[in-house]
């Protein structure tokens, strides 16, 4: 699978007034629109996947699948795929394995370190940018948090960038969380 169908902003809006009886005299909630959008991409998506080795199931488990899907990154369908192919694997794709150079590099083997003897832990970008030595933040902003070989390597080690504290911008690096975890208000029996 390649791409998906993206229709203009009106075609969503129509769908979210007409679904929810709001009249063209009345605002639609952007969050409605956006909800709306999300839910024809995940539709898409689940259909054109189960013409695939999706079908090839045997009860309630389906065959092995890798999907490629190109979309753009404001379609947001790295957080919606966990929810339509449950304990599927997200990851980007990368075409060749690029050799790492200087802050970059540096920063990667840092992070790589840091995460090798504190799995749990959180890593806050002031102390990255004292350990490898780099004194301006928004240079280091600049040449290291935007390369695209620095954000593909947080992919690949399964990190992602998060507020702490009082910030509301990120300012630290963690494991990204599991999709996976016990349900709330379920009950659980353990048969030993």
């Amino acid at each position: 699978m390649a791409g998906l169908n993206n229709h203009p902003e009106t075609d969503y809006e129509m769908k979210a007034r007409y679904c929810n009886g709001i009249t063209n005299d009345q605002p639609v909630p952007k969050t409605l629109v956006q909800d709306v959008e999300a839910g024809e991409q995940k539709h898409h998506i689940l259909q054109a996947l189960c013409r695939s080795a999706v079908r090839q199931g045997n009860g309630s488990d389906c065959g092995h699948c890798n999907a490629y899907i190109i979309a753009p990154i404001r379609s947001g369908l790295r957080a919606f795929l966990p929810e339509v192919f449950p304990g599927c694997t997200v990851s980007t794709w990368k075409p060749a394995e690029v050799k790492l150079t200087g802050w970059v590099a540096d920063a990667v083997a840092q992070v790589d370190d840091f995460f090798a003897s504190n799995p749990d832990g959180v890593y806050l970008y002031k102390d990255l940018r004292k350990d490898i030595g780099v004194t301006d933040a928004s240079n280091f902003n600049r040449r290291v948090r935007r390369h695209e070989s620095y954000k593909l390597e947080l992919d690949r080690l399964g990190l992602e960038e998060i507020a702490t504290g009082n910030h509301c911008h990120r300012n630290a690096l963690a494991r990204r969380p599991s999709p996976f975890g016990p349900i709330e208000d379920a009950t659980y029996f353990v048969d030993v």
